[in-house]
């Protein structure tokens, strides 16, 4: 469901699990609806915090052990989960520069696909055909007719 769908019926919060079997719940909040700026790029990145959990970690319960355990070189079960995920892992470094950019392009892509739709939109200038043997004799057209492309 869209968001605007979730406005124009008064909904200002709710709930939604992802992952059933890790059963992680989330809370989205609408904090606030503007009108959006004509000279911005949208979507606009306005920040964010921490990293994902990765991927079948065990819910929230696994993904406390996790970090306990990728965070303490002393933690028994430390060396397994490097393993498992592959590499170390900052619960505080999520990439912020690398989903900005990601964010731009999208804004980026997502502009020249609104004015792509805008110039199909504008009523289309038709000019009348106008056939060679008009502007360079009877000849031409005879040859642009063999060329099958006169619509004379």
């Amino acid at each position: 469901m869209r968001l605007e769908t979730l406005v124009g019926r008064g909904v200002a919060d709710s709930e939604y699990t992802y992952d059933f079997g890790d059963n992680w719940q989330h809370r989205v909040v609408i904090e606030h609806v503007g009108v959006a700026d004509p000279v911005v790029d949208y979507p606009l990145y306005q920040g964010g915090e921490r990293t994902a959990p990765p991927e079948d970690v065990g819910g929230p319960p696994g993904f406390v052990d996790f970090v306990e355990a990728m965070g303490n070189s002393r933690h028994p079960a430390h060396n397994d989960m490097i393993r498992w995920y592959g590499r170390p892992f900052n619960p505080r470094d999520f990439g912020e520069s690398a989903v900005a950019a990601t964010v731009r392009e999208i804004a980026a892509k997502r502009k020249v696909a609104m004015l792509a739709f805008e110039r199909t939109q504008q009523p289309r200038l038709v000019l009348p055909h106008t056939c060679l043997s008009d502007i360079l004799g009877p000849d031409a057209c005879e040859m642009n007719v063999a060329a099958n492309t006169c619509r004379h």
